[in-house]
């Protein structure tokens, strides 16, 4: 699905842009849809494809963030409970 956004965030080489960050960042590409550039994701459904903890995940959206890499938005149920993020890609400055 998001061949090209993946394809954008492997060429990425900034400072502080770690390994496991990098990891979470390709995995939201992955899933971003092409027409909206966003996609609804869960830190536990990004952690089983990594292979990795909820709490890291949890620590490298919130860097992701604050780099300006992403923009994420927690979406709430019909009952008002929380569910998944809503994730927008941001390279180079640029909404995807």
């Amino acid at each position: 699905m998001g061949a090209e956004f993946v394809r954008r965030v492997y060429a990425l080489r900034q400072d502080g842009l770690a390994r496991s960050r990098k990891a979470v960042l390709v995995c939201i590409a992955f899933h971003l849809n092409h027409e909206t550039g966003q996609r609804s994701l869960k830190f536990a459904t990004i952690a089983a494809e990594l292979g990795v903890s909820v709490s890291g995940v949890e620590k490298a959206v919130k860097w992701l963030v604050a780099a300006g890499y992403i923009a994420a938005e927690r979406n709430r149920r019909a009952d008002g409970t929380l569910a998944a993020y809503v994730f927008t890609l941001s390279i180079d400055g640029d909404t995807v």
